[in-house]
């Protein structure tokens, strides 16, 4: 099973997906994951879906999918097997 969340910046829609194991670690990736974005969201809003994509889960390896639509209607995705 899968659980995840989707983040928005000002010019992007992350959405974050990781296997879930029913305990305390769902919660500690969303707070990661989160914090994470809105620390580094002005910078991200400058790049491209693909590279918002890349970055992310570069950072997360615990990330089994990363989705990324920016405000033109853009979309990457990355689903790790």
């Amino acid at each position: 099973m899968q659980t995840g969340n989707t983040f928005k910046t000002v010019n992007h829609k992350v959405r974050v997906l990781w296997s879930s194991t029913g305990t305390n670690r769902d919660f500690t990736v969303f707070n990661k994951v989160g914090s994470w974005l809105g620390k580094n969201g002005r910078a991200l809003d400058k790049k491209t879906p693909h590279e918002v994509v890349k970055e992310i889960s570069d950072q997360f390896p615990e990330v089994n999918e990363v989705e990324c639509e920016d405000s033109f209607g853009r979309i990457a995705r990355m689903v790790k097997p």
